[in-house]
């Protein structure tokens, strides 16, 4: 709810300087900016260079081979496996020398969302879906003035900066420019009976804003606390799902909503 956070810091903070592999995947983020993580659909499977367009953005100019050689390997297999042995080659290609495979990597990812250092959306290209991971945070130059400098000192290497994304949705200026990069969203997704789906909407306000998910929900909960609110919202739960976060909202009961529009 956006309480506690000097506590927030602190466990960043600490996380980063405790654990390498951790840090590691933060810092690659920084350094180039997003990961791809293919999402295989097992319908598209026989679909000439289907498995080379998931591999492109890591792979570029090598992602026919690569492809090749996981489909030679797992065509049999099913789209699971042969989506894990995707995911698994690229994260063998951005983080070489880290012994970070499948499982590990995707916990390391889950953590870093859950101390707002990384968000991660779904895009695609081609017609070729991704989980994409980029942080909202900066290791130099921050961009707003709602970033926030962590001193890390790790237990093995070089000392860092690391600028914090840390928005004050309770800021008049920060609704409103949450609320401008909303409409601005809008215009991009088609709505459905004039409701948009909310996860679309977080992620794609989020990486226009460089704020992470958490931050979305304070936001958009406190323009739903105005005497006269922008926003309605709505719920459907054929929808919800681990990776597709509805929002919460407490009060005397929690509410989950994963629709949302303009009043």
């Amino acid at each position: 709810g956006g309480r506690y956070s000097e506590l927030r810091r602190v466990m960043a903070r600490v996380h980063l300087e405790t654990y390498d592999n951790l840090r590691a995947v933060l810092e690659k983020h920084f350094e180039i900016g997003y990961i791809w993580r293919p999402i295989v659909e097992t319908g598209k499977l026989e679909q000439r260079g289907y498995l080379q367009n998931l591999l492109h953005p890591t792979f570029s100019d090598a992602s026919c081979e690569v492809a090749t050689n996981v489909w030679e390997a797992l065509h049999s297999g099913g789209a699971k496996k042969i989506e894990t042995a995707l995911q698994e080659s690229v994260v063998a290609k951005v983080l070489p020398g880290v012994h970070v495979r499948g499982p590990l990597f995707r916990s390391i990812v889950d953590r870093l969302v859950s101390l707002r250092l990384l968000n991660v959306m779904k895009d695609s290209i081609k017609e070729c879906e991704f989980m994409k991971s980029y942080s909202p945070c900066v290791d130099n130059s921050p961009p707003q003035e709602w970033y926030v400098p962590l001193q890390i000192t790790p237990t093995s290497g070089s000392p860092s900066i690391v600028y914090f994304c840390e928005p004050d949705m309770t800021n008049n200026d920060a609704q409103r420019r949450l609320l401008d990069a909303i409409d601005e969203t809008l215009l991009r997704l088609s709505p459905q009976g004039g409701y948009y789906d909310l996860p679309d909407v977080r992620d794609l306000t989020c990486e226009r804003l460089w704020i992470p998910e958490s931050s979305f929900d304070e936001g958009v909960n406190q323009l739903l606390s105005l005497r006269k609110s922008p926003l309605t919202m709505g719920l459907t739960y054929e929808k919800i799902s681990g990776r597709r976060k509805p929002l919460v909202r407490s009060g005397e009961s929690s509410q989950i909503y994963n629709l949302i529009r303009r009043a």
